[in-house]
């Protein structure tokens, strides 16, 4: 199975320096609260955008099961003692988007341990599932 993993983090009163800081990692898709509304051609659109928006990429591959990856970078990685509780608190959102290519008959499994640790986290996880 192929999947990629990102961490998305709006907010509405936060920089995406702010974010950035917070989370500290390195972003690849940033929109940034009373800045020009840009295509990613770096064309300027009309407005400006009305909430931070920021994705960092976690994975992307097939080199690792869905259990090792959300081991090695949720539960004891990158993410592992974060909380984004001041996220939501503030008026932001915090989640995990998982992106899956599946072929037959794949799944992914999202058990009490991982459930609890999104919780603790204060992470939601949303999936975008394709097929061939």
């Amino acid at each position: 199975m192929i999947f990629s993993a990102s961490l998305r983090i709006r907010h509405s009163a936060w920089s995406a320096d702010s974010v950035c800081d917070y989370v500290k990692l390195i972003p690849k898709f940033i929109q940034d609260l009373g800045k020009e509304r840009t295509t990613p051609t770096g064309q300027t659109l009309t407005g400006c955008y009305e909430m931070t928006y920021v994705s960092f990429p976690l994975y992307s591959g097939n080199e690792i099961s869905f259990e090792d990856f959300f081991n090695t970078v949720i539960s004891n990685g990158s993410l592992k003692d974060k909380n984004f509780s001041i996220i939501w608190e503030s008026g932001g959102s915090a989640e995990i988007l998982l992106g899956v290519n599946i072929k037959d008959n794949e799944w992914i499994s999202l058990e009490m341990p991982h459930l609890d640790c999104l919780s603790k986290a204060r992470l939601e996880m949303q999936f975008d599932i394709y097929t061939e």
